[in-house]
């Protein structure tokens, strides 16, 4: 639903496994050679896994399972190197909390950065092992260490050895833009 929604702002090609044809799912994935897979049921990170065309052993019992989990399939996202510094192995991304005020304009009252905690995290979510931080609203710069759902603090990212705080998120004024616009 998140997808359809928003859909001008995905920025990726993805499909829906269980409103799919078979044929449309093999094709889908040869195209983009390496895919992510998102079981719909769950959250918090857990469940996703990459898979490569070429790593799909049968390609029918792999349909049946995507459609039986409730799947969604996207392409993946090759993400800004700046980004990619904080750690490579998953998409680090910005969450950012919005509000509608009584005069219908959007308004951004808080921003975080999502990295993952791991080396070979394919996610940057909290509760999969990932490290979150404050980003300044204003300027797009980090004003916290980063923390994990264990309550580790982090100046240095343990695995790319990146300082979180004072690190600047690129193409800031474009992601309130975004926000503004989402």
């Amino acid at each position: 639903d998140f997808n359809l929604r928003f859909s001008e702002f995905i920025g990726r090609k993805w499909i829906y496994a269980p409103k799919t044809l078979d044929d449309d799912i093999i094709s889908f994935i040869k195209s983009s050679k390496v895919v992510f897979i998102k079981p719909n049921s769950l959250s918090s990170g857990i469940g996703i896994y990459k898979v490569s065309f070429d790593s799909i052993n049968n390609l029918n019992e792999f349909c049946i399972k995507v459609k039986r989990d409730n799947c969604l399939i996207e392409e993946v996202i090759i993400q800004h190197e700046k980004m990619k510094s904080l750690n490579p192995s998953s998409v680090n991304t910005i969450r950012g909390y919005t509000f509608i005020d009584g005069f219908g304009k959007p308004h951004i009252i808080a921003t975080t950065l999502r990295v993952a905690g791991k080396k070979d995290g394919n996610t940057d979510n909290f509760h999969s092992g990932g490290i979150i931080t404050s980003v300044e609203v204003e300027n797009g710069i980090c004003i916290s260490q980063g923390i994990n759902k264990e309550f580790e603090k982090f100046t240095i990212h343990p695995i790319t050895k990146t300082i979180i705080p004072g690190f600047q998120v690129p193409f800031w004024s474009e992601v309130k833009e975004l926000l503004l616009e989402a």
